[in-house]
């Protein structure tokens, strides 16, 4: 199992690398089945952390969708 801050740093560092790439069709689908790969079996972690994690995540995967390349900071 993650920390939080394990996977916090996952997700600023997956954002690094999709600041490099053009938006495209289902821009961010790889990066994200990757943090779902680095996170595991939600269930595996107690309540409280599979929240927060699944916070993080939904917000990850909206950066994702929002995302316009127009953006200079990671956030």
């Amino acid at each position: 199992m993650r920390t939080t801050k394990q996977i916090k740093d996952k997700i600023d560092a997956l954002k690094q690398k999709l600041h490099k790439k053009q938006v495209y069709e289902n821009f961010g689908d790889k990066e994200q089945r990757e943090l779902d790969e680095y996170i595991g079996d939600i269930w595996d972690y107690d309540y409280s952390n599979r929240m927060i994690i699944a916070s993080m995540t939904k917000q990850f995967f909206e950066w994702c969708y929002n995302y316009t390349g127009e953006q200079n900071a990671v956030g």
